[in-house]
C-alpha cells in the first residue's frame, strides 16, 4: 500500500458523503414531499444545492493550496454562487409550477449538510498542507 492511498481514501470520504448526503435529500424528498410539483421542487432544489457542492471540493482545495486570503474569498464567492442559485431557482420553480417551499426546503437541506461536509473538507487539506509543507 503506497503513502498516497490513506490520502486517496480520505478524499474520496468527502466525496461519497456528499453523494450520500444528495442520496438522502432525494430519499427524503420522495417520502416526505407530496407527489407532483412538491416533489418535484424538492428533487430540483436537493439536485441544485448537491450539484454546487462538487466543483466547492475542489475550489476549497485549490485555495487552501494558494493562501489563506483565497480560502475565504472562495468560500465568499460560493456563498454568493448558492444565494444566487437559490433565488434563481426559487425564480423558475414558481414558473414551471413547482412549489417554491418545496425547492427551498430541499436546497437548504443538502445544503446545510454539504456545509460541513466543506469545511471538514477544508479542514483537512489545511492539515494536509501545512504537514507536507506546500
Amino acid at each position: 500500500m503506497s503513502a498516497t492511498a490513506p490520502r486517496t481514501k480520505r478524499r474520496t470520504f468527502y466525496l461519497e458523503s456528499l453523494l450520500a448526503t444528495a442520496a438522502a435529500g432525494i430519499a427524503g424528498s420522495y417520502f416526505l414531499a407530496k407527489p407532483g410539483p412538491e416533489r418535484a421542487g424538492a428533487w430540483a432544489g436537493v439536485g441544485a444545492s448537491a450539484l454546487v457542492g462538487l466543483p466547492a471540493l475542489y475550489l476549497k482545495k485549490w485555495a487552501i493550496q494558494q493562501s489563506l486570503q483565497s480560502s475565504l474569498a472562495i468560500i465568499g464567492i460560493l456563498f454568493a454562487i448558492r444565494l444566487i442559485l437559490l433565488a434563481v431557482g426559487l425564480g423558475f420553480a414558481s414558473r414551471l409550477g413547482l412549489n417554491a417551499v418545496a425547492f427551498a426546503a430541499g436546497f437548504l437541506g443538502v445544503y446545510f449538510v454539504v456545509q460541513w461536509i466543506e469545511i471538514g473538507y477544508l479542514t483537512y487539506e489545511r492539515n494536509r498542507v501545512n504537514r507536507e509543507g506546500i
